[in-house]
């Protein structure tokens, strides 16, 4: 006989699962991009998510001001949820890194690959400016069709 905890377990693990596909994409298939941020993007951003950190205004330094991490990170989510693996895919998981700074007006370069391809897809990525590393992270995503 099952106690009411358990039930109440089984209940919750069959309202949270929902039926995987094989995503459109391969192991091996990679996205690339160049973006420009420019300081009226950082400023909107930050102005949302209610960021007040100096670094990333106008009235610091040009040459110091820094791109938000996590604008860095929204923008790989947003190629990943509509161009690689594309729309359907929910992230689970993630890592990420930010090596060096990342400065508005210059190119960042963004390189998605996936490099696993199962049950879960895994996509890592990595961006650059000046041919430095600024950011760099690996995420885990369910792909449901859409």
């Amino acid at each position: 006989m099952m106690s009411r905890v358990q039930h109440i377990l089984r209940a919750l693990e069959s309202s949270r699962s929902f039926t995987t596909v094989a995503a459109p994409v391969k192991k091996g298939d990679i996205l690339e991009v160049t973006r420009r941020i420019s300081q009226g993007d950082v400023d909107r951003f930050t102005r949302v998510i209610g960021d007040k950190n100096p670094i990333h205004s106008s009235e610091h330094p040009l040459e110091n001001r820094l791109i938000p991490g996590s604008l860095l990170n929204g923008i790989v989510s947003g190629l990943v949820g509509t161009q690689l693996p594309g729309p359907g895919s929910i992230l689970v998981s993630q890592k990420l890194s930010f090596p060096h700074k990342c400065v508005v007006d210059k190119d960042i370069n963004i390189r998605i690959e996936v490099a696993d391809l199962r049950k879960i897809i895994t996509v890592t990525y990595e961006c650059f400016q000046d041919k430095k590393i600024v950011f760099k992270g690996e995420a885990n995503l369910m792909y449901k069709e859409v």
